[in-house]
């Protein structure tokens, strides 16, 4: 068998590219606006087939299917030992986590690069001094885009009824408000939530409802805060270019790996 190379034959944003496989999504476009922002969509493809084997290079990424013309690429289980990660890491994304991991990608590091980052939620515990108590299971994010720092949780939407978008946004910041977890960043306009869906009609519904809800169920809390229901709470509902293709996808190609 020959000798696994070392980590440190990596160059560190070859390493970068390949850790975006752990929570977010390596596509040519991704590479391009996170790490090749003066280059060209060639020059990201050329650095992926450099990763995938090219030229004699060891095979760290394979690619996989995402919707009916594109791919992405996922670590081979030699980049995972490298890596020092989970197996798990190297083996293809289902439906439901083609759709987080592309909307993830493209939300933190397509729509506005380098203003957001991925923040791990027990960074989050750390940061609020909530040590004992578990976040919900949602992305954390801290957000720079108006040039003053907040702290994020992101919800995608599946295609779910709305109703059920709705319920999720809502239920956990209800919980964060009988708690008082947040309080001091919601109350300084420093927490946002950010929903991200898949086409303009969606946007505008979950907009409207999530609107209607927030005064409906949240009301009293936030009023027991001093606080305007539409005051500093930050709600976006962000459309995701090419999301709509990824729900699209037929489950059939989940058959095919399993």
């Amino acid at each position: 068998m020959p000798p696994v190379p070392a980590k440190t034959a990596l160059s560190e944003r070859n390493e970068q590219i390949l850790l975006l496989a752990k929570g977010e999504m390596i596509t040519p476009e991704i590479v391009l606006r996170r790490f090749l922002p003066d280059g060209s969509i060639e020059a990201a493809r050329s650095a992926i087939r450099r990763l995938c084997g090219e030229d004699e290079n060891p095979c760290y990424l394979a690619a996989e299917p995402l919707d009916g013309r594109r791919v992405y690429y996922r670590l081979t289980p030699l980049a995972a030992k490298i890596l020092g990660i989970s197996p798990k890491y190297a083996v293809p994304l289902k439906k439901l986590g083609r759709v987080r991991h592309y909307a993830l990608s493209w939300f933190i590091h397509a729509a506005r690069p380098g203003c957001r980052k991925l923040i791990d939620s027990a960074e989050v515990i750390e940061l609020l001094g909530l040590r004992g108590h578990r976040l919900p299971r949602h992305p954390f994010f801290l957000d720079v885009t108006t040039g003053q720092e907040k702290l994020g949780m992101i919800f995608i939407d599946h295609n779910a009824h709305l109703r059920r978008i709705v319920q999720k946004t809502v239920r956990p910041l209800a919980r964060f408000l009988r708690h008082g977890w947040f309080d001091e960043l919601i109350f300084s306009g420093h927490f946002l939530l950010a929903v991200l869906t898949f086409s303009g009609r969606r946007q505008r519904a979950i907009t409207m409802q999530l609107q209607l809800a927030l005064k409906r169920l949240l009301g009293s809390a936030l009023r027991a805060n001093r606080s305007d229901p539409s005051g500093p709470l930050c709600v976006q509902v962000h459309l995701i270019p090419g999301m709509d293709a990824v729900i699209a996808t037929p489950n059939h190609e989940e058959r095919e790996h399993e």
